[in-house]
């Protein structure tokens, strides 16, 4: 009985999805014109009542750093005697979880 619901759940979350793709289409090509659009305004951000407004973000740079790097250099630190450097920069680490999450791999 199980076999049957999950076969039956994955031949209906295929539908779903290809449904969705088709909106997913048709949005991306809304915002491409609108994207166009804003273009051709220089960015002017534009009201329309009732509705929204439009604007383009300007374009912005993060900077990563290679986690294995760094603690090998705080490692290395250590080694030389750095201590004071090794815990500024371990001080300076932050770490964040992720849920997992539900895997569904199509063959459809």
């Amino acid at each position: 009985m199980e076999a049957l619901d999950i076969r039956q759940l994955l031949s209906e979350l295929g539908e779903v999805e290809s449904e969705m793709k088709a909106l997913t289409d048709r949005r991306d090509s809304i915002r491409t014109t609108l994207g166009e659009i804003m273009a051709q305004r220089d960015g002017e951000k534009l009201v329309v009542d009732g509705l929204g407004t439009v604007s383009i973000t300007k374009d912005r740079t993060s900077v990563k750093y290679d986690t294995k790097v760094l603690d090998a250099f705080v490692a290395q630190c250590l080694k030389d005697g750095d201590i004071h450097t090794a815990k500024a920069i371990s001080e300076a680490r932050t770490e964040s979880t992720s849920k997992g999450y539900l895997v569904v791999k199509k063959e459809w």
